[in-house]
């Protein structure tokens, strides 16, 4: 293994509060600062806090500091911790969370953390932020209700950024994308239900690299065959499993890996720069303004580029928060400092667990067919993703954790839940 990184972190916390009056107006700007406020007076000892009207991503928004409203430029805001509307917290709110807030007001926000080192320190700055935000407090002006006390919901999001204080370079990125690809659904198999069916969230499903067409169209990101052969026997060596020698005619890609996904991980590792990386893995609406998914390059200009992990819900409990970034930290801290040979070994350990999926998943949906009791094998995917990053001695809080989920966890009969 090379030297560990310098990486870094930043959080996005997403919550929606309920004051016992009506908002209107300059009312939200006055509930942002009243969070500030709150957050401040909560914390054991004090932190930068600011304020960001109009926000939509870490470019937009007009931005101040709290108290004292001196104004900031953007390259100042990973500084401090910034508090902001988010509207996309009060998605489908009604529904989701079975209230109806007739005569009060609801505002969806969000709580950026400054950027932090992944270290002790980091981790107990963390987690003071979490529990003085999520405590709650009186706001400052009375007009806005006697309390604000945050609420979370699966529409709100635990969105993860990690950098590398010295720039992250492109083939960690890529390395990143490949395993966050190969393992997005033991992922999601920790997240609350129905979080991997969001409408932003499955790269697998949604993005321009799921999208493209391998068999009948020319990729635009991939080089002509040739190029590839030579690319793969650079990245990848023969899988040597059992004492035999495998070549699958798709090269050196670990054979158990399907024949679409083995292109998919070629297009990855032959991108070219940050940007080809960002597109491949970015929403296929180019319609729409936010076209990040569960798994996006952040590719910031003049500023140090992070991968954002967008697959987790909203939480207010600051040890499960801070175990889902030990676990996406890891995994670029396992891309950033694997050897070439360390990093093929892990993907022909990953390519092992997929040939057995693909086993068990057949076996459900013949349970399925037959109505008889079945649980989704990819739900418990998570059991042999920590052992393959090496954090056995995790399992235990997230067993205790998955076991909190029974949606997560109930027995099908013929694809209706019991």
């Amino acid at each position: 293994m090379a030297n560990q990184p310098a990486l870094t972190f930043g959080v996005e916390v997403k919550f929606f509060l309920l004051p016992d009056t009506g908002i209107r107006g300059d009312f939200h700007q006055k509930t942002y600062e009243s969070m500030a406020m709150i957050f401040q007076k909560n914390l054991p000892k004090p932190l930068p806090t600011a304020v960001i009207l109009g926000k939509w991503s870490k470019f937009t928004g007009d931005a101040y500091t709290f108290p004292g409203r001196h104004p900031m430029e953007q390259k100042d805001w990973k500084y401090y911790y910034c508090f902001s509307g988010d509207p996309s917290v009060l998605a489908d709110f009604t529904r989701s969370m079975g209230i109806v807030a007739e005569g009060k007001g609801r505002i969806g926000m969000e709580m950026a953390t400054r950027v932090l080192n992944y270290d002790k320190q980091g981790c107990a700055e963390f987690k003071a932020a979490m529990n003085a935000v999520m405590a709650g407090g009186k706001p400052w002006d009375p007009r806005i209700g006697s309390s604000l006390i945050p609420s979370c919901t699966p529409m709100g999001g635990l969105h993860v950024h990690v950098g590398d204080r010295g720039g992250l370079k492109l083939s960690t990125a890529k390395r990143v994308a490949i395993l966050g690809w190969l393992l997005e659904p033991c992922l999601f198999s920790l997240c609350s239900h129905g979080r991997g069916r969001n409408f932003h969230s499955p790269a697998r499903k949604n993005s321009i690299l799921a999208a493209m067409n391998f068999e009948y169209a020319e990729i635009n990101y991939a080089k002509e065959e040739e190029e590839l052969t030579k690319m793969w026997s650079r990245l990848y060596i023969r899988d040597t499993h059992h004492g035999h020698q495998n070549d699958d005619n798709e090269n050196h890609i670990p054979m158990y890996f399907s024949r679409i996904d083995r292109k998919r991980i070629a297009v990855l590792a032959n991108a070219r720069s940050m940007q080809e990386l960002e597109t491949l893995l970015s929403y296929t609406n180019q319609r729409t303004k936010n076209r990040r998914l569960c798994l996006a390059i952040y590719n910031r200009v003049n500023d140090h580029t992070t991968i954002e992990f967008r697959h987790f819900q909203g939480t207010h409990d600051p040890e499960l928060a801070w175990e889902w970034v030990r676990l996406v930290t890891t995994i670029v801290q396992i891309a950033s400092t694997s050897t070439e040979s360390e990093f093929q070994k892990l993907l022909r350990e990953i390519s092992y667990q997929y040939r057995a999926m693909r086993r068990r998943s057949r076996d459900y949906l013949i349970r399925q067919a037959q109505k008889k009791g079945a649980k989704d094998p990819w739900l418990d995917s998570w059991t042999w993703m920590l052992p393959i990053l090496n954090l056995n001695e995790h399992e235990p809080f997230w067993s205790r954790y998955v076991a909190r989920l029974p949606e997560r966890n109930e027995v099908e009969w013929g694809g209706a839940s019991l």
